[in-house]
């Protein structure tokens, strides 16, 4: 009997060593594993059944893939940096169809999760704690009959929010509070606007390597530029100024600071325009100048636009976009009958010229923009009086009850059945341009304090230190959910970037990697104790089908030394499902495997080629895939 459960046992760790290795063997000829991810949330937006999640998987799995991460939907369904990534109504006039696929899938993750099982994938969650809401607003006096709560900001209020802050939004991270002396003068009549333009050179960044050398302007080819101001009480609708007022043009010496305040040029000359002997009443909060000129004339709007009352300048909000009504072409709207809170991806230049003044401006939207130093040159810009006193919807993790909320999700997702959780950074609910100024919530201020001895609501605060200390509490997060995950035999894995072993805070030279991106929640995490607690890590840098190795070198380094897989991200919308990206990819030692981002609706798309019927893309890549040696199912 001995002996023959010892040759049982033998028989089992004999199978067990031929599935570990076969396991091991699915790599491509470089030694990397490869899958995909699929963001729930945006993929829902189409119509689907537990069918078509069926077909999903199976592709995956005809792709050789043995893993799939799924992007979660958040707890009510919070709006991404697309507006109508929610819960909206249904009918003929709205294109997207979420609430239906909810409707008809009940638990969108479960399904997802169920389905990937059935076709033998290992199914890993990604959660992204800061998603609680971009933000996007509606006017003052409006309602959104979607959204199950309405928010107070600037520019109206806020909609579309996740469980937590629709019931708490003062959890949300806080900007340091305005003097109450600067903070009554937005209450008074506005008496005159400032309206500046660098017309010397200069040089900012407008993409993945690309530049913009601006050779500047002599004062005669701008002398002829002009400025009108329209005004409004609620965000929603406004009307051209009426009232006498004296425009003066000017030019001068200065300084080019970016949102954040920080010198960019010294001594560059500008064109100034400034509406004096102005009488606004109170009542009007809102303002958008349209400038007019025969060049392209660039700014800073959130440094080099300025509102005066009688008792001096104030603070404002900027903003270059105008909402945009969402609905199906050649279908009239009227902004008096339609029902708020359905809008589209706000729009900037020509477009927000002609929807402004019927529809109103989002502030702040993508924070100071995609690239470089928040220069702008649209003609259109939107000014709000005061500052908003919270960073959209990014909770902060300095609070016991958000870390606690977090922890829910995580239980859940592990209750579920998820194989891991990996933990992403980026978001959409931070988009704000100076956003130096947050962080400035209770618990934090007191962790200064205890730390350095500095009261931060009365002296000047290092924005590394505050960071850092937001990390910290983050951290926390991460040991307890760490815990949990392990205990019920999961992995964890997190996501890292550049930015977190090399911060860098400013927007100077921005590559979408930098802290201050309006994706990121403004921490700096503890990369190295992250290292060291994680299963595996996850970069997801945007790379824009340039891939360099040297980007998180030490943090793949730190993995390596310990064998814990690093994850890279190969963006198909970025144009990175290419050969010489994948090589790139491949030849990376540090690297384990890739994970194809987004692969829906990047890859399950509808565009055919020849005489196939598979989408465009799957084409493409089940071809990269066999040029790389990895071996398909």
């Amino acid at each position: 009997m001995k002996v023959y459960i010892f040759l049982r046992l033998c028989l089992l760790m004999l199978v067990t060593f031929v599935c570990l290795e076969t396991h091991a063997q699915k790599r491509s000829a470089g030694g990397k594993r490869y899958t995909g991810l699929i963001d729930i949330p945006h993929q829902i937006l189409r119509y689907h059944t537990v069918d078509s999640i069926r077909k999903e998987m199976r592709i995956l799995k005809e792709l050789g893939f043995e893993r799939v991460y799924l992007v979660l939907c958040n707890p009510g369904y919070p709006a991404h940096s697309h507006p109508f990534n929610t819960i909206l109504p249904m009918g003929k006039k709205m294109p997207y169809r979420m609430l239906e696929s909810v409707i008809e899938l009940g638990d969108p993750n479960w399904v997802y999760l169920n389905e990937a099982k059935k076709a033998g994938l290992e199914a890993f969650a990604v959660m992204k704690p800061y998603e609680s809401g971009s933000g996007n607003t509606i006017p003052e006096g409006k309602v959104a009959p979607y959204s199950r709560a309405l928010v107070k900001t600037i520019g109206g209020s806020h909609i579309h929010f996740d469980n937590m802050l629709i019931k708490h939004p003062e959890y949300r991270v806080q900007r340091k509070p305005l003097v109450d002396s600067i903070q009554k003068r937005t209450n008074l009549p506005v008496t005159a606007v400032e309206v500046s333009f660098c017309i010397d050179s200069f040089r900012n960044k407008i993409g993945h390597n690309n530049y913009l050398n601006f050779r500047g302007y002599s004062r005669s080819e701008v002398d002829s530029t002009e400025v009108e101001l329209y005004v409004s009480k609620d965000n929603g609708t406004y009307k051209r100024l009426e009232q006498p007022y004296t425009t003066t043009v000017s030019y001068g010496f200065k300084d080019v600071y970016d949102a954040n305040g920080r010198r960019l040029y010294d001594n560059k000359e500008h064109l100034v325009l400034r509406l004096e002997n102005l009488d606004i009443s109170e009542d009007y909060k809102y303002f958008v100048a349209i400038v007019k000129s025969q060049h392209k004339l660039y700014t800073i709007p959130y440094s080099m636009i300025k509102v005066f009352t009688a008792s001096g300048e104030i603070p404002i909000t900027l903003g270059v976009y105008a909402r945009n009504p969402l609905h199906l072409p050649n279908v009239p709207l009227d902004p008096a009958t339609k029902a708020w809170g359905t809008e589209g991806n706000p729009v900037k230049g020509e477009k927000a010229m002609d929807l402004f003044q019927k529809w109103g401006v989002e502030f702040e939207w993508y924070g100071v923009g995609f690239w470089g130093n928040g220069w702008e040159s649209t003609g259109v810009y939107g000014i709000a009086k005061g500052v908003r006193e919270e960073m959209k919807g990014t909770l902060c993790e300095a609070y016991p009850e958000v870390r606690e909320y977090w922890m829910q999700q995580v239980r859940r997702a592990v209750d579920m059945g998820y194989d891991g959780i990996d933990f992403r950074l980026q978001n959409h609910s931070a988009m704000v341009a100076d956003h130096l100024s947050y962080g400035y919530n209770e618990p934090i201020v007191e962790k200064y304090l205890q730390k350095y001895g500095v009261n931060i609501l009365q002296q000047e605060a290092d924005p590394y230190k505050i960071m850092k200390i937001r990390g910290d509490f983050y951290y926390e997060f991460l040991e307890e959910a760490a815990k949990y995950i392990r205990d019920h035999h999961k992995k964890i894995n997190i996501h890292l970037r550049h930015a977190d072993q090399e911060p860098e805070v400013s927007y100077a030279e921005s590559d979408f990697n930098e802290l201050g991106f309006w994706t990121m929640p403004k921490i700096i995490v503890p990369w190295e104790k992250i290292v060291d607690l994680a299963d595996e890590i996850t970069l997801k840098h945007y790379y824009f089908n340039d891939y360099r190795p040297a980007l998180a070198d030490r943090i793949k380094a730190r993995a390596k030394a310990q064998h814990k897989p690093v994850w890279v991200i190969d963006n198909v919308n970025h144009r990175e499902l290419n050969a010489k990206f994948m090589t790139a990819i491949e030849q990376d030692p540090l690297v384990d495997g890739v994970v194809f981002y987004e692969f829906a609706p990047g890859v399950f798309d509808t565009y055919v080629t020849g005489d196939t019927s598979k989408p465009y893309s799957l084409v493409i890549l089940q071809d990269l895939l066999k040029q790389v040696g990895w071996p398909s199912n």
